[in-house]
């Protein structure tokens, strides 16, 4: 890692809250908040045994990344098991879902957005939206209070067959590169404006050349450490791994205008078009 990366915490050391409500119990660490994040929220739940992390709910795109443990992803068209290393993508509105932890617990990453324009959120079961902070029917109950009061959402006993937006780690795409293997976790998942990727570097091996966005932010996590690299602060950014070898999950936001600056190769890629080329490095300033 670049010395000059400075957005670095633990998630033992993010600000985290513990929710205690009938059905619905979770600690949330906010790993994003932790590291000065403008427009991605990532954050660590864990659920104890046989309760849901959050009411059933459908708002803009997620992916969630399954550490440790296993439950169920309850939706609205079905209930399925998950458990360590599963990735599960949520499309922007729909399905309305949770997590209901099985009989150990369940323990993962929950990625998405914080675009505020976009910050409604529909709860199928009270037949509410959330939108700025209150409830459409202008009551200003939090949802998860009138939630807590319903019987415990219902699980499948067998679950049902997984749908395409649920898949293990193993079977996502992958490329080896020298020292290392890529697995894109959320392609082909139906996800447009985020994704979530997966780096197993061995001993010694980069993830990638250093560089720098002028629009995506990236969240590489590693061990329980957290790194945020805000978009146009012109800090080129690459990660080492060790002796031992490295594992990095790394999360951005999709902009087609984002453009990436490549300092040891000289080299600019403008992602919309999918073209990458050398400018020439000049003085600022008129001519002459």
């Amino acid at each position: 890692m670049v010395s000059s990366m400075r957005e670095v915490a633990h998630w033992d050391d993010a600000p985290s809250e513990t929710t205690d409500l009938g059905t619905i119990a979770a600690t949330e660490h906010w790993l994003s908040g932790a590291v000065g994040s403008r427009r991605l929220g990532v954050s660590r739940n864990e659920i104890p045994p046989g309760r849901a992390s959050t009411p059933l709910h459908a708002e803009d795109e997620e992916v969630f990344y399954v550490l440790a443990g296993s439950g169920w992803s309850v939706q609205e068209d079905g209930c399925f098991a998950i458990g360590a290393g599963d990735v599960v993508a949520y499309t922007a509105w729909e399905p309305a879902h949770t997590v209901v932890a099985g009989d150990d617990g369940i323990d993962y990453i929950a990625l998405g957005t914080t675009d505020t324009a976009n910050s409604g959120v529909r709860f199928p079961r009270i037949d509410k939206v959330r939108l700025a902070g209150h409830l459409l029917s202008g009551d200003h109950t939090h949802q998860w209070e009138l939630e807590s009061k319903l019987p415990r959402i219902e699980l499948a006993d067998p679950p049902a067959d997984r749908p395409s937006t649920i898949r293990h780690t193993s079977e996502a795409p992958a490329r080896e590169f020298p020292g290392a293997t890529a697995r894109w976790l959320t392609k082909d998942l139906g996800l447009h404006g985020i994704a979530l990727n997966l780096a197993e570097l061995g001993p010694g091996a980069e993830a990638a050349p250093r560089h720098c966005h002028s629009h995506e932010e990236e969240h590489p996590l590693r061990a329980g450490s957290v790194v945020g690299r805000p978009p146009g602060t012109g800090v080129a950014h690459a990660f080492r791994a060790g002796p031992g070898g490295m594992t990095l999950l790394m999360f951005s936001d999709k902009h087609p205008g984002d453009m990436t600056f490549y300092p040891d190769w000289g080299k600019v890629t403008l992602r919309g078009l999918g073209v990458t080329f050398r400018p020439e490095i000049v003085p600022w300033g008129p001519p002459g």
